[in-house]
């Protein structure tokens, strides 16, 4: 007769004693206590929107519901964002409490991520919800972000080597500079096509050379892809320019 009762899980004991909405709360707390800053925790809601569009009917409603569009999360799970590791790894956990029944289990992610949303005021949870804008992340330290978006471009400063890429949209293409610190120096860089992405490295633009003034190194290494800070640069300046 050994084996009849297993034994219940932390999570499923969690509702049992304190009510599914008290538990997705704790969950969620937990998980955003291991999101570093907002630009990290928008990664991580377009990786969680991507799995449940994938997910049964029920997930693919709420991530269809999020007020994010697809176009912002589809293939988010492809990429690596390493700041969000510790919080992808224990929502799997607390939905894996869950794998008895896998219904609930979807239901418990989907709700924990919208708390999530909820707390950083993303998509439906969005003062703007309704007219969708990205978040703009304007350089807030206090969020961990070193980027701006403007107008008509974008500005990424580098908090450890000081190091300065800056990029303005003109003619369908974006015109950047690089402006190394450590030797006060400016160097343009090549335009590149409105719509492309020329980084090959999404968390890291480095470089080195010699100068007039002796050899000269720079790395700038964004909060956020540069692949998400292009897409935010070309929506706001679509926006301003109409």
């Amino acid at each position: 007769m050994f084996g009849l009762f297993k034994k219940k899980t932390k999570v499923q004991q969690l509702i049992d004693e304190h009510g599914y909405e008290n538990a997705v709360t704790f969950a969620a707390g937990a998980i955003i206590e291991r999101i570093p800053n907002r630009a990290a925790a928008y990664e991580f809601i377009l990786q969680e929107l991507d799995g449940a569009s994938l997910g049964n009917e029920e997930s693919k409603k709420a991530a269809a519901n999020s007020g994010i569009p697809s176009s912002h999360y589809k293939g988010a799970l492809k990429k690596d964002v390493p700041a969000i590791e510790d919080a992808q790894d224990h929502i799997a956990n607390y939905s894996m409490q869950l794998v008895d029944d896998q219904r609930l289990m979807a239901r418990f992610r989907v709700d924990i991520g919208a708390k999530v949303m909820e707390h950083f005021e993303f998509g439906r949870f969005s003062h703007s919800f309704g007219t969708y804008e990205p978040p703009t992340f304007d350089g807030d330290d206090d969020l961990g972000r070193n980027f701006i978006i403007m107008n008509n471009g974008f500005k990424v400063t580098d908090r450890d080597t000081g190091d300065i890429l800056q990029a303005v949209i003109r003619d369908g293409m974006f015109h950047g500079i690089v402006t190394i610190s450590s030797v006060d120096v400016s160097a343009g860089l090549a335009p590149w096509p409105l719509n492309s992405n020329p980084f090959q490295d999404d968390y890291n633009f480095s470089g080195s050379g010699r100068s007039p003034k002796g050899p000269w190194e720079f790395s700038i290494t964004p909060s956020v892809p540069f692949g998400e800070i292009l897409e935010l640069a070309r929506a706001q300046f679509k926006r301003t320019s109409v």
